[in-house]
């Protein structure tokens, strides 16, 4: 309900934008109650309650900074339109650690207007720097929404100096693992189009991706949809995983490959 609140309130701000009202004039409390249609185009007035202050004030800063892009733009030469209407928001900004977000267990984290705690993955990275003794300060954060999935981007503030000498024995403990190579083994790869790559002793590798079966049938079935219809709005949803999979299949190639270039070397 949190990216839906959020479509509301910019579009809302859209809307009257294109009524000819100034920008200047709007702040996070004109949007308590929002106008937007329903699928069959009839007007509803609903109240923003799970988007709290700070969150919608971060949405009409949003629309604020693509004014003044547009306008930046306009100003060297380039052609601009309008803002559009957007059918789904993507992105929520939270600006405050331990107000608007907050990490309150190993695998949970607190968001301000949902009525309880959500479950992530990911947070290991922060006690990896708790193992390593390294000071960090938590600030803002981002709710992403892909699809049907949701992330959370959480900023974080280190030490510059600690954060090389951190980096700097990680490339230092990965090196030793390969302290042993000499001038000879050496190696370089040429990419190809029938074959994936071949190195400089003549080993081929093959790792190709091709399109899977159910991302041409989705793509088939999309052309058939109509603009506009929920079902072609599911189909791209399905769509847009199929793609992410594949490049994450993609990506997990190309580790293999490189691994298995190393371990040949």
């Amino acid at each position: 309900m949190l990216f839906a609140e959020a479509k509301w309130v910019r579009n809302s701000l859209i809307s009257q934008l294109n009524s000819g009202r100034n920008i200047s004039e709007f702040s996070y409390k004109d949007f308590k109650t929002v106008v937007h249609y329903d699928k069959d185009g009839n007007e509803v007035i609903s109240e923003v309650k799970q988007l709290k202050t700070s969150m919608r004030d971060e949405v009409v800063i949003e629309v604020k900074n693509n004014i003044k892009a547009l306008s930046s733009s306009k100003k060297r030469g380039k052609t601009v339109g309008r803002l559009k209407f957007e059918s789904e928001h993507k992105r929520i900004h939270l600006r405050q650690y331990k107000v608007t977000h907050e990490i309150t267990g190993p695998n949970t984290v607190r968001i301000q207007g949902l009525s309880h705690e959500v479950r992530v993955a990911g947070l290991r990275q922060l006690r990896n720097l708790d193992k390593a003794g390294i000071e960090y300060e938590m600030t803002v954060a981002d709710i992403i929404k892909r699809d049907d999935d949701f992330y959370i981007n959480i900023t974080v503030f280190v030490d510059r100096n600690v954060w090389k000498t951190y980096q700097e024995k990680k490339r230092n403990n990965r090196n030793t693992k390969r302290s042993d190579l000499t001038i000879y083994d050496i190696n370089a790869l040429d990419m190809g189009c029938l074959k994936t790559a071949t190195d400089a002793y003549g080993r081929v590798y093959n790792s190709t991706v091709e399109e899977t079966e159910r991302l041409k049938r989705l793509q088939q079935k999309l052309q058939r949809q109509k603009k506009g219809s929920n079902n072609r709005k599911k189909t791209l949803k399905q769509l847009h995983r199929e793609y992410e999979r594949n490049d994450n299949i993609k990506e997990q190639k190309a580790i293999e490959l490189v691994n298995e270039v190393l371990d040949t070397t």
